[in-house]
């Protein structure tokens, strides 16, 4: 039985005059966890496209003190929903721990009667999901069966969600990014092929793979320049970097900010990103809005935003040879500008911030 009955529908774009105190709740990471989701949360907060659009972000997961950061959010949440300032909860989440905090959160919103959207962002949700036990599955299909709306990235999501909520709760929405005016586009800086890897420096995402199809190349004489940029398994990666004597081909930078960001995307020809999973990948975006080809994993659901050939190359996740392979034929036998054009065109067409934001205002429209 809900505390509340629903609110009516269609409050969430008023006039400021009579625009009510109700918020909604972006729930998820702090900055002290910063990464994919914390980014779209950013952008929903922040986008000039939501202007109208009363937020709160609640903040449930932090690097450190996890335990107190979401007995504090949760403390939050609870008062902001006994007050009835919650037009919508925006739950988003990840695999593991972050579940069970949602299924926390959905039932909280369930009582209080409080629309709620699960946002599921985790590239490694259906790995998760799959290794619950029969009972501990059935409970989080329940918690999942009460949410209002389920937002994937991808139509290939839609799989392993159709088996946890019925088909009409599931919406694509995917990630998007502020696309800058077209430029033009300098590739091979000193006549080096500049690769560009951006995220969690790990196995998970192919980082050391990416770096072995480095030694290759450098075997192959080509000049070559990896960048890496992202937190992890640092110490790791240097030790592998000194190992395959390539301290002058790689550079790690560990986490770098916007400004960092957008500096290393100017001079980088191609973003290899050889995951063995991958949710979404927003950085794949970013590359395409600076007219960056990408190389991503066929593991996860990258793969559905590279088009093999056209703005970018699909590998088989593991396979060093044809990382390698296809880094080399960018440089020596591909109009690399011509896949830059293609990718700024999709993310453009597809995936601006105008396009995605016009989405989440309907839905929120919808169950608001």
């Amino acid at each position: 039985m809900c505390w509340k009955k629903r609110r009516s529908k269609n409050k969430v774009f008023q006039n400021k005059k009579d625009r009510p105190q109700k918020v909604i709740c972006q729930i998820g990471p702090g900055d002290g966890m910063p990464g994919g989701m914390l980014t779209v949360i950013r952008l929903y907060m922040t986008s000039q496209y939501m202007e109208g659009v009363k937020q709160e972000h609640i903040v449930t997961v932090s690097s450190k003190n996890k335990i107190n950061t979401f007995i504090k959010g949760l403390i939050k949440y609870l008062w902001m929903c006994i007050r009835d300032e919650v037009l919508i909860a925006h739950i988003h989440m990840s695999e593991r721990g972050s579940c069970y905090r949602a299924m926390i959160l959905v039932v909280m919103s369930h009582f209080f009667g409080v629309p709620t959207i699960i946002h599921s962002h985790g590239s490694e949700f259906e790995t998760f999901y799959q290794t619950l036990t029969g009972i501990r599955k059935k409970i989080f299909a329940l918690s999942m069966d009460k949410v209002d709306a389920v937002i994937i990235l991808t139509p290939g999501w839609a799989d392993i969600w159709r088996s946890i909520v019925s088909e009409d709760k599931i919406k694509v929405i995917p990630n998007c990014v502020d696309i800058h005016q077209k430029g033009r586009k300098r590739y091979f800086i000193e006549n080096t092929l500049n690769i560009l890897f951006l995220g969690y420096i790990g196995e998970r995402k192919g980082t050391y793979d990416l770096i072995k199809a480095v030694k290759l190349l450098k075997d192959r004489g080509l000049d070559i320049c990896l960048r890496i940029g992202g937190n992890g398994e640092k110490d790791k990666c240097e030790d592998l970097i000194s190992i395959l004597g390539l301290s002058e081909e790689v550079i790690i930078y560990g986490w770098v900010d916007d400004h960092e960001k957008e500096t290393l995307f100017e001079i980088s020809d191609v973003l290899a990103l050889p995951s063995y999973h991958e949710s979404f990948g927003i950085v794949i975006l970013e590359a395409f809005a600076h007219q960056i080809p990408v190389i991503c994993g066929d593991k996860g659901f990258s793969k559905e935003i590279v088009t093999d050939g056209e703005d970018g190359y699909v590998v088989q996740s593991g396979n060093i040879e044809q990382i390698a392979d296809r880094l080399e034929g960018l440089y020596s036998d591909t109009d690399i500008s011509k896949m830059g054009d293609a990718g700024y065109k999709k993310v453009y067409e597809t995936y601006s911030e105008e396009k995605i934001m016009g989405r989440l205002r309907e839905l929120y429209k919808e169950i608001g």
